[in-house]
């Protein structure tokens, strides 16, 4: 019994260690792949500061090279723990090099200067790297965090 508990002790602790460990050239192969990209898929999308009559419909009008190309809506839904919070997810792609016009009620907001960077997702037993949209700016204010997020500075 006593060696059996060793034994398993052991497995238990050796199944912690990190086997799968990147080597430096598979994240310079996966950095490059990032940086590649070209486009991503907003989710989720973040409104903060707005009341449920403003934000009910947000059109948004994608533009490249000051021309715009394409315009849709996405449809907010309230945070049911904070009452000025929406979130909202399309299915649309988004494209690195356009910019993103979000209309709510009678002012706009305008997504731009998007990158893709390298992101760590270790895991206990593992070694992860992800590719996420995490810089860019709103009405040339740089961001840098993983989720688009729109605040209304009136409130």
């Amino acid at each position: 019994m006593r060696l059996l508990l060793q034994v398993g002790m052991i497995l238990c602790l050796s199944s912690c260690w990190n086997y799968n460990n990147w080597t430096e050239e598979e994240r310079e192969q996966f950095r490059n792949y990032c940086l590649a990209k070209t486009e991503f898929k907003p989710f989720p999308i973040s409104f903060e500061g707005f009341d449920s009559l403003s934000i009910d419909t947000v059109m948004i009008y994608e533009v490249k090279n000051e021309i715009p190309i394409d315009t849709f809506f996405i449809m907010p839904k309230r945070d049911p723990h904070r009452k000025e919070e929406f979130w909202a997810s399309t299915e649309r792609l988004f494209q690195l090099n356009c910019s993103y016009i979000f209309v709510i009620d009678t002012s706009e907001f305008i997504l731009s200067n998007m990158q893709m960077s390298m992101s760590p997702q270790y895991t206990m037993l593992s070694e992860g790297w992800g590719c996420i949209m995490n810089k860019f700016a709103i009405n040339d204010s740089v961001m840098n965090q993983g989720n688009i997020c729109i605040k209304n500075i009136r409130y």
